[in-house]
């Protein structure tokens, strides 16, 4: 149980980390890559569309269309890229660690 404790911190602080870098993707693509973010626009726009139509009871359509927007969509898009990406390089310097402790 402790050890569960002592890795809340950790996590938190890399979903945290995680967020800013995915603010800062944005951000990226939206001032760099303008076309591809129109096109990142229109796919988070039919992802909505997919959700409501597919996902969603009929009852519960216009509350999924009210709280889900597509820049919502796209953070969180950036964000799960920018955790996968963490995840990947953090694994990869534990395992450089332990190579070199022995």
């Amino acid at each position: 149980m402790l050890q569960v404790i002592r890795r809340i911190p950790l996590v938190m602080s890399q979903v945290f980390v995680a967020m800013v870098i995915g603010h800062v993707a944005l951000i990226y693509v939206f001032f760099k890559h303008a076309d591809q973010a129109r096109m990142l626009q229109k796919g988070a726009k039919q992802v909505k569309e997919w959700i409501i139509t597919y996902l969603s009871p009929t009852a519960y359509n216009h509350f999924v269309d009210l709280l889900l927007e597509e820049r919502t969509l796209l953070f969180m898009f950036f964000t799960v890229v920018a955790r996968l990406a963490l995840a990947i390089l953090w694994e990869a310097i534990a395992g450089l660690w332990n190579l070199t402790r022995g």
